[in-house]
């Protein structure tokens, strides 16, 4: 601002009067005034000579503004006022009275009481739209409205239309309505509605058929003095007549006898006198029939016949139609009661003795034979020499009826075999199937059972199989579904085989037999990989999986631009952004020096903003996040304190504020990640930029001063911001991206049975994270610590190694969905891997907790250990990808009773089976399906039941296996909540349970990440 002569002037004739105490009242008056700089208010009148020696002009400045609404005055010498009058707008320089409608709208007017610099709407004004189709013109809202004529000549037959003001009737064709009931098919005709006549013949001879035009068809009864005859259908009813419209039946029934006993006389009216055939009883007049029955309209022979038997069975007995029984000797074989005779036969009507002998011989040779009369054959035992025909006995002779021996003996002196004797080929000596100890005994040196091995792929599985029966006839080694027969040393039993592993389990069955059919069967597995991840809850880094956990955030994840609910990271911001403290960046006083002899300074109070309208944009781009924040309705107030040597500048000091439209703070950051799994936000720099100030005073001095302080408050708004803001906001999406690193504990129920739950943590850091235009990938270290409770101890949770290819598996998320979180293979098995390693699948069991009745195979008193001895994985590393969940090595030590006797067996089993990654209700889990591979070894018995082994085998196959399937299916193996971001850990305002929780709809497989793809919920 400029100084000049003028202003100095005017300071000391105000100084002055207030030290003599002249004057009142207000110096000035309050008013907004807009800071933006322009000429000064004086016009240009500022020129250093117009006055001498600092001379005052006093002379009055002309202030009329020629309109007749405003009152002109004039405050100070270089100043007008012109206060509008009562009752008048002041519109565009032209004054109008109350009520004055505006010009170039008939619905608007002035209306002092709400606007005196516009019109505003009137709706108690007349108007009228031109229009002379339309009619009740009236204003509302501003606007003239009106409704359409009323042309409708209640004609159907013509369209109704108003032009220019006139109605006019065109006859159209259309369907319509005559009202006439008498008529059909109504139509239009030259603008009338006509129809054709309508048929009310009912087809009823007992009515008249008329019609009325209001009423439509009638048929009332026909009128006569005579009856009127008539036909009503029935043939069964004679002389029928019309009463009161209908026909009535008449009253004599037609004689419908025809005489026969097999047929019901009746009448059916559709078709008169009807012969029905009957099922009566009847005789048909021939004796040798009995039961005869009427049959077709017929009297037909009965199903029985007339019984003829004389009791005699040298008789032909028979029945003659139309004369009766007749009895006729025959020649029939019989028997006369005497059992030395056979061949009796009938000789006139009579049984004779017949001509051979009974024959009695036994063919035994230590009975005597003989036929007594009367009696029959007789048997005397003897004591004669025989032979019982066995080559298992000696010295055979006849006694009580038998030949007998003495027994040979075929005792071999082998414990393994059961040593019999057949009579036709002598002693035989069988294998003993059942005895564990004369099994062959394949035993296993190398891999142990239950190995996890790194290294080297290429091992020699080594062993040596024997048997106390004999030497062995078959030795088959199967690695991984290849089977390989071997021979064995023959002197210790022996055997190698060179194999290559493969990543994850690897399967060995051996199955051997001896000379003596006898077999072995042996299951075990081992887990090979080159990585392994050992788990220690006291050092989590060892074991964390590099993107282990990966998250994709599309850009409505940063910014749905909806407030209305926290499920965005700018819903978070805008919330930060509330609590921001403007007062904190600024630097009191905002303004001092001297002007006009007085000393000034200016400092600002509290500021505050408008809290309910700040949006907030974050917008993912290459290298990080676009971040821009509006700031709306600022309101600063302050203090202007003078001060000077003439001890009356003080007399100036005031309040006022000053008020600025928005506010708006754009940045980049950029994000990355330190060595630490930190993350890094760098902003390229804060770009403020803002509204002009605007500045309410009450003091010309105030009012003088404030581009002084007003361009100093701008610029120093503006650097706070940029300075301070800018570190804020980077500091605020760090914290903001270090509350998405997981840091958190879930329970794992027990599988079955009633097991304590076991609690798994999941603990993450940053690895990695990009950022581009379609939205932000983040990487994690992850995994899964417990303490341990496990006897075992193996290399560690198996890791994918790239499927032992060599070669890197380079993931990218689909970003099909908005959401999208990936789990590496490797992650995953560490969950199950969790639970083997804090003891949780070492499972005491019952019989109650299979969940079968195991009486069906005579076990009672049964408990079940079973023990992992090796963790369940899950693979994809097979020829077709497919993702199968190995467990390799389950140990299950059973002990029972067995048709009452105890038995205990240690059994091994391994499985695989194919697998998929599920989500379900919330949480991530595995669903398994029919198995690839089952198999089981049992290892021992002790007892020595026989059959014991083979109802286990088919015990632990048919129910211990499926049950514990089922368990894995049902989600308790591995299952674990699916991770949401907890955005109430950003800020303490936010309500709890504000998550970003994704809404699945996919579940992709892509390289070794499970990814599961969806939207926000």
């Amino acid at each position: 601002m400029k100084r000049n002569s003028f202003f100095i002037g005017v300071l000391v004739l105000s100084l002055t009067s207030a030290a003599l105490g002249c004057g009142g009242g207000d110096i000035g008056n309050e008013a907004d005034l807009d800071i933006s700089t322009g000429p000064d208010q004086d016009g240009g009148q500022n020129d250093p000579g117009a006055l001498a020696d600092g001379a005052a002009d006093t002379s009055a400045r002309p202030c009329d503004d020629g309109l007749d609404c405003t009152d002109d005055s004039s405050p100070s010498p270089d100043a007008c006022d012109h206060v509008l009058l009562p009752g008048f707008c002041l519109i565009d320089d032209t004054c109008y009275p109350e009520g004055a409608e505006d010009p170039d709208n008939q619905c608007y007017s002035c209306q002092t009481a709400i606007a005196t610099d516009t019109f505003m709407p009137d709706d108690t004004l007349a108007c009228d739209d031109g229009d002379g189709c339309t009619t009740d013109d009236r204003c509302q809202d501003g606007q003239c409205v009106s409704g359409p004529v009323d042309c409708d000549d209640a004609n159907p037959c013509t369209a109704d239309t108003c032009v220019e003001g006139q109605c006019s009737h065109e006859a159209i064709a259309a369907d319509c309505d005559d009202g006439d009931l008498c008529t059909i098919n109504d139509a239009c005709e030259q603008g009338v509605c006509k129809g054709s006549a309508v048929d009310c013949d009912d087809g009823n001879p007992c009515t008249d058929d008329l019609c009325d035009p209001d009423k439509g068809c009638l048929n009332p009864p026909v009128t006569s003095t005579e009856p009127v005859p008539c036909e009503d259908g029935n043939l069964c009813t004679v002389g029928d007549i019309c009463v009161n419209g209908a026909c009535q039946a008449g009253s004599d029934p037609p004689d419908c006898d025809d005489g026969n006993p097999c047929t019901d006389d009746g009448c059916v009216p559709s078709k008169g006198c009807v012969p029905l055939p009957n099922s009566l009883p009847c005789d048909d007049g021939d004796p040798c029939t009995v039961e005869d029955v009427c049959k077709g309209s017929v009297c037909t022979p009965g199903p029985g016949s007339l019984s003829c038997d004389d009791g005699n069975i040298c008789t032909d007995d028979a029945c003659v139609p139309g004369e009766g029984c007749v009895h006729t000797p025959n020649a029939q074989p019989c028997d006369d009661g005497e059992p030395c005779h056979l061949d009796d036969f009938c000789q006139g009507g009579a049984c004779v003795p017949g001509p051979t002998a009974l024959a009695c011989d036994d063919l035994n040779v230590c009975t005597d034979d003989s036929c007594m009369e009367g009696v029959g054959c007789q048997y005397v035992d003897n004591t004669a020499p025989c032979t019982d025909g066995s080559v298992c006995t000696a010295n055979d002779t006849c006694g009580a009826g038998k030949c007998t021996g003495t027994p040979i003996s075929c005792d071999d002196g082998n414990e393994c075999t059961i040593d019999s004797c057949d009579a036709m080929t002598g002693c035989l000596h069988e294998p003993d199937m059942l005895k564990p100890e004369c099994r062959p005994q394949i035993v296993v040196d190398y891999p142990p059972r239950a190995a996890t091995l790194d290294g080297t792929r290429d091992i020699t599985i080594t062993g040596s199989v024997t048997s106390k029966a004999g030497f062995i006839t078959q030795l088959v080694v199967d690695f991984n579904g290849t089977p390989t027969p071997l021979l064995p040393d023959p002197v210790d039993g022996s055997f190698s085989l060179a194999v290559t592993s493969n990543q994850g389990i690897n399967t060995i069955v051996i199955d051997a037999q001896d000379q003596l059919g006898r077999p072995d069967h042996v299951v075990q597995s081992y887990y090979y990989s080159t990585v392994w991840y050992p788990v220690d809850i006291d050092h989590p880094e060892q074991s964390q999986v590099k993107d282990g956990m990966m998250i994709f955030l599309g850009p409505e994840v940063w910014d749905d631009n909806d407030t209305s609910d926290a499920d965005d990271i700018a819903t978070i911001m805008t919330l930060f952004v509330k609590n921001l403290d403007l007062s904190g960046m600024i630097s009191n006083p905002v303004a001092t020096g001297k002007e006009y002899g007085c000393k000034y300074k200016v400092n600002l109070g509290t500021i505050t903003f408008n809290k309910t309208d700040m949006p907030v944009d974050l917008v993912p781009v290459d290298g990080g996040l676009r971040i821009k924040v509006t700031i709306k309705d600022v309101y600063v107030p302050f203090n202007a304190d003078f001060s000077g040597n003439l001890g009356l500048c003080n007399a100036f000091d005031t309040n006022g504020h000053v008020t600025v439209d928005w506010i708006t703070i754009e940045s980049t950051l950029l994000i990355s990640v330190d060595a630490n799994g930190e993350p890094v936000v760098q902003s390229t720099g804060a770009k403020v930029t803002m509204a002009e100030p605007k500045v309410s005073v009450s003091n010309f001095l105030v009012d003088l001063l404030k581009d002084f302080f007003l361009g100093d408050l701008k610029s120093m708004l503006q650097s706070a911001f940029e300075d301070q803001l800018g570190a804020t906001l980077e500091d605020t999406v760090a914290n903001a991206l270090k509350s998405l690193a997981l840091d958190q504990s879930f329970e794992i129920p027990p599988l079955v049975g009633g097991g304590d739950p076991i609690e798994l943590a999941i603990k993450t850091r940053f690895s990695s994270i990009n950022f581009t235009s379609a939205g932000g990938t983040l990487g994690f270290w992850a995994t899964v610590v417990v303490p341990k409770g496990t006897t075992h101890n193996p290399l560690g949770s198996i890791g994918r190694a790239a499927c032992l290819t060599g070669q890197p598996e380079p993931f990218t998320f689909p970003k099909k969905r908005q959401l999208e979180l990936g789990l590496h293979d490797d992650f995953f098995n560490q969950i199950t891997y969790g639970m083997y390693w804090g003891g949780a699948l070492a499972i005491p069991l019952t019989a109650e907790d299979l969940g079968q009745d195991l009486s069906q195979y005579g076990i009672t008193d049964m408990t079940l250990d079973v023990d992992f001895l090796l963790p369940p994985i899950i693979s994809s590393c097979n020829p077709d990808d497919t993702l199968l969940m190995e467990i390799g090595d389950i140990s299950i030590v059973a002990d029972m009773k067995l048709f009452g006797a105890p038995v205990k067996m240690q059994i091994y089993t391994t499985m695989i089976a194919e697998a998929e990654i599920v989500a379900v209700d919330g949480e991530i889990g595995i669903a398994l399906k029919d198995p690839r591979f089952l198999d089981l070894e049992i290892a021992s018995i002790e007892g020595g039941l026989a059959g014991a082994e083979e109802t286990m085998g088919t015990l632990m196959k048919e129910t211990f296996m499926p049950k514990l399937l089922e368990t894995f299916t049902g989600g308790a193996l591995g299952s674990f909540p699916v991770p949401e971001i907890d955005l109430s850990s950003f800020d303490p305002s936010i309500p709890p349970g504000s998550v970003i929780a994704i809404s699945l709809e996919e579940v992709l497989r892509i390289f070794g990440y499970t990814v599961l793809s969806g939207n926000v919920k």
